[in-house]
């Protein structure tokens, strides 16, 4: 899941740092997640007395803020808090990026009044609602889709079902299981919220 999120984000979020045509570069992701290891790339000249320093983040294998060690042409950085920047300085010229620390996909959560549910043969659940998910990106952008399943594990699409709460459900004959798929469109990163169980009493009519 680790490289999974740094190969999906890195796709999206691609940032070119340069104040100049022709100047030396760095690029490397804007958008990261916190805990994440992300590379950053160097390219051009990489003069003598060229440093690269960081804010809300820590160069991996670097003691401190900035690092003059750039002999590789890269530099990898592990970010933290909420914001970050990366600046270049050289005897060529400067640049710096805004760097946006983001969470993970979280799914939100399936509110108590729908999650358990007692009916009867036949009937319907009320509504079931689910609060709106956070992170995922920088720029986040949500889709949904319900899902439903007889044993809470073996899932399938409910067609047409994809509000952020299942507002619609058709009457049921045996206990059901329902979920919501929430996609981070931007990143394509996916989450699932917690099952709600309806619980379908037996057919006391006799058919």
């Amino acid at each position: 899941m680790k490289h999974f999120l740094i190969v999906a984000l890195s796709s999206v979020f691609y940032s070119l740092l340069s104040t100049a045509s022709g100047q030396t570069i760095v690029d490397g992701p804007t958008c990261v997640l916190a805990g994440v290891e992300y590379q950053y790339n160097i390219k051009g000249n990489i003069s003598d007395g060229a440093q690269l320093c960081v804010t809300g983040g820590q160069i991996t294998g670097s003691a401190s803020a900035c690092t003059s060690d750039l002999k590789l042409g890269y530099v990898r950085i592990v970010w933290s808090g909420k914001s970050g920047s990366i600046a270049f300085t050289s005897t060529e010229g400067n640049s710096s990026n805004t760097i946006n620390v983001t969470s993970p996909l979280q799914s939100g959560i399936v509110s108590n009044t729908g999650k358990q549910q007692f009916i009867s043969y036949n009937a319907s659940p009320v509504l079931i609602s689910c609060a709106m998910p956070t992170g995922g990106s920088c720029g986040f952008s949500y889709s949904f889709q319900w899902q439903q399943s007889l044993d809470d594990l073996n899932w399938q699409d409910i067609k047409g079902a994809t509000g952020q709460n299942l507002t619609s459900v058709s009457p049921l004959k045996l206990t059901t299981f329902f979920r919501r798929t929430t996609i981070e469109t931007t990143s394509g990163t996916v989450t699932y919220s917690a099952s709600a169980a309806i619980y379908v009493a037996p057919d006391t009519t006799g058919h």
